[in-house]
């Protein structure tokens, strides 16, 4: 089994807060190597990389997707 770790996306959710308060997404991709959130399109794609016949070697990973977010600290 394994597991999904994303960092910031840009959900409808997260869109609309930060469409209320600019300056926090500015301040949130700041830390973001490539400095902006990610998509739940990217997030989906890795999930589909991960099904079985595409990845059934990869067993018990936590796998980050933060656009290097982690890397940095």
């Amino acid at each position: 089994m394994n597991a999904i770790a994303p960092g910031p996306t840009e959900t409808p959710m997260v869109k609309a807060f930060y469409e209320a308060n600019p300056a926090m997404k500015e301040n949130a991709t700041k830390g973001i190597p490539q400095k902006r959130l990610g998509t739940p399109e990217e997030v989906a794609e890795l999930v589909t990389f991960l099904i079985p016949s595409k990845a059934e070697y990869i067993n018990g990973e936590l796998i980050r997707i933060d656009g290097g977010f982690t890397n940095t600290k």
